[in-house]
This record gives C-alpha cells, sequence and structure tokens, in this order.
C-alpha cells in the first residue's frame, strides 16, 4: 500500500528551517532547512518541483540514523529509501547546497502504510 502526504498541512511533519510556500510546494529556501517526520512503513520517497539552477542541489535524508545523500539537478528526480523493517521510523531530509535557489520539495509518499 502506498499513502501521499500533504507535506505543507500535516501537523505529523515538521518543516525545519527557512522556507516558503511555492506552487503548493515546501521552497526550502537556505541551507539546513528541510522536513523531519516519523512514519509507519518499508519505505518512503520524497518528490521535487521543478529546479532551474546551473548547479544540483544536494540534500541528505537521514532514516533511523542512516544518512544518504542526493543531488537534485531538475526536479525530475526522487530521493527514496526502501526494504525497511515494517514499524515506525524516522526521517529528516534537509537542503545542504547554499546559494539563493529555492528547492521544491513536493511529495512525500510513505511506502507500504496502511
Amino acid at each position: 500500500m502506498k499513502f501521499t502526504a500533504d507535506i505543507i498541512n500535516n501537523e505529523k511533519i515538521r518543516i525545519l528551517g527557512r522556507h516558503t510556500e511555492l506552487d503548493g510546494c515546501v521552497a526550502l529556501d537556505w541551507s539546513n532547512s528541510g522536513i523531519t517526520f516519523r512514519f509507519e512503513g518499508t519505505g518512503i520517497w520524497l518528490g521535487f518541483g521543478e529546479y532551474k539552477a546551473p548547479i544540483p542541489a544536494y540534500v541528505k535524508l537521514i532514516v533511523d540514523g542512516d544518512e544518504r545523500r542526493a543531488s537534485v539537478v531538475n526536479g525530475s528526480e526522487k530521493v527514496m529509501v526502501d526494504s525497511l523493517d515494517e514499524g515506525e521510523h524516522t526521517a529528516t531530509l534537509l537542503k545542504i547546497t547554499e546559494g539563493v535557489d529555492k528547492l521544491l520539495l513536493k511529495e512525500l509518499t510513505v511506502i507500504g502504510a496502511e
């Protein structure tokens, strides 16, 4: 089963750092801005809005203390973690790139949620 969450209007998702809202997305304006949340399931994927900067945006995803890094070049990328044990997990996504270009966080999908 798959569940997609509304990131902006969700009391279970804490938005971190300086951000704005743009086109229904959380716009991560500064480095170390992002989201943190708990979920029950076996995985998550995060989708982004269109990104037009001259250099990629880099993000850090931490799930249960395990850190992964990924780049976003045009916004079509998904950052994904799967094959987790069934149960509750804690996740944090942070923009780690410095610069003035906003990274739009558009979609959060929990996999294995009931």
